[in-house]
């Protein structure tokens, strides 16, 4: 598995990552509320004009399958030191998760934290 930030102007690799956030987003949720793709991909885009917040967008690929996505979110003026963190995984693409001791498995559920980074 290999973890790649998202180019936001490459039309594919955008389409696969939005595809995998959606279905992970929305799995056993009766109403989610999910980002549009093109309000995402307009934000990660005009993401060096936006004074407030770093935003980016990463995939989890297996090949050219995107089996789970990232959204990271890092504050650029007020409260630099923590990061808001999204992570959408499809159920099917669970049994893709690594089964080491050192790193946990995949959750097909997302979640935001907020967690520290160093300064």
């Amino acid at each position: 598995m290999e973890i790649r930030r998202l180019d936001p102007y490459e039309e594919d690799q955008a389409e696969a990552v939005y595809r995998a956030l959606r279905v992970g987003a929305s799995a056993d949720r009766e109403a989610p509320v999910v980002e549009e793709r093109h309000a995402l991909l307009a934000s990660l885009r005009g993401n060096a004009s936006n004074p407030n917040t770093d935003r980016r967008a990463y995939g989890a690929w297996q090949g050219s399958e995107c089996l789970g996505a990232l959204l990271l979110s890092l504050p650029r003026r007020e409260n630099t030191h923590i990061a808001e963190i999204e992570v959408s995984v499809p159920p099917g693409a669970k049994e893709w998760a690594p089964r080491s001791s050192s790193m946990p498995a995949i959750s097909p559920s997302p979640k935001a934290v907020a967690c520290s980074r160093p300064r």
